[in-house]
C-alpha cells in the first residue's frame, strides 16, 4: 500500500491509502512519513476513513477477494462513496493457492465469485461496468486470465475523459507470480500527464 502511494507521490500525484493491517504498517520502511503526513490511514474498508466525493480515482488490487460476503455491499457503498466516479480494481476470481480444497471453506479468498456477481455487487451502487475502458485495458486479452480486471463508472460525475481512461492498462502491470497490478509511475505520468486528470488517488 504504501509503495504504491509513494510512487505516484513521486510523480506529483496526491495519492491515499487505507490498510487494515497495523503490522503491514509497521513493517514497511515507506510507511512511516506517510502515516505522520495523513496520507495512508489505518482503517477498515467498512468505514473508509475520507470523506464523499474525494478521489478522482479509486484503485484497489487484489483485496476484495479477502472480504467476507456479508461485508461486501458496504465495502462497495464505500468505494462509491469516496469517489467522483472512476473505480479500477483487480480482484481474484479463484481461491487462494493456500486456501484448502472444496468442499472446505476458504480461510484466505474469502469470497470467490464469477465476474456477473462483482459487476452486480457495483451495479447495486448506483455503477454501471466501464465496457469501453475495460476493453481499451484488457488490450484484445480476454477478461477470463487472471489479473481479473474491473473498471467502473460510478454516479453522474467523472474526472477521467474516457480516452484517458481507457488507457489505464499502461500504468498496470501484471507483477510477479502473485499477479499483484502495481503502479508504474512512469507510463502512470506519461498517460494522465502534466494535465492533472488523475490527481487524487486512492
Amino acid at each position: 500500500q504504501c509503495g504504491v502511494v509513494q510512487s505516484l507521490q513521486n510523480i506529483n500525484k496526491r495519492a491515499s491509502g487505507v490498510e487494515l493491517s497495523v503490522s503491514a504498517l509497521k513493517a514497511s520502511p515507506a510507511c512511516t512519513d506517510l502515516i505522520k503526513s495523513g496520507a495512508v490511514m489505518h482503517g477498515r474498508l467498512t468505514s473508509i476513513p475520507f470523506p464523499q466525493d474525494r478521489f478522482d480515482l479509486v484503485f484497489s488490487s487484489d483485496v476484495l477477494e479477502h472480504i467476507p460476503e456479508g461485508d461486501v455491499p458496504k465495502v462497495v457503498e464505500e468505494l462509491v462513496r469516496v469517489s467522483k466516479g472512476d473505480i479500477f480494481l483487480s480482484i481474484s476470481l479463484r481461491r487462494a493457492s493456500l486456501d484448502p480444497k472444496p468442499p472446505a471453506m476458504a480461510t484466505i479468498h474469502v469470497t470467490v465469485k464469477p465476474r456477473e456477481w462483482w459487476d452486480q455487487q457495483f451495479m447495486n451502487a448506483g455503477c454501471s461496468v466501464n465496457s469501453a475502458s475495460l476493453a481499451s485495458v484488457l488490450g484484445g486479452r480476454s477478461s477470463t486470465i487472471e489479473p481479473w480486471l474491473f473498471s467502473y463508472r460510478c454516479g453522474n460525475v467523472s474526472m477521467l475523459t474516457m480516452e484517458t481512461k481507457a488507457n489505464l492498462v499502461d500504468p498496470l502491470w501484471a507483477h510477479s507470480t502473485k499477479m499483484k497490478i502495481l503502479i508504474k509511475p512512469r507510463i502512470f505520468e506519461r498517460r494522465f500527464g502534466k494535465p492533472a486528470h488523475v490527481h487524487d488517488v486512492i
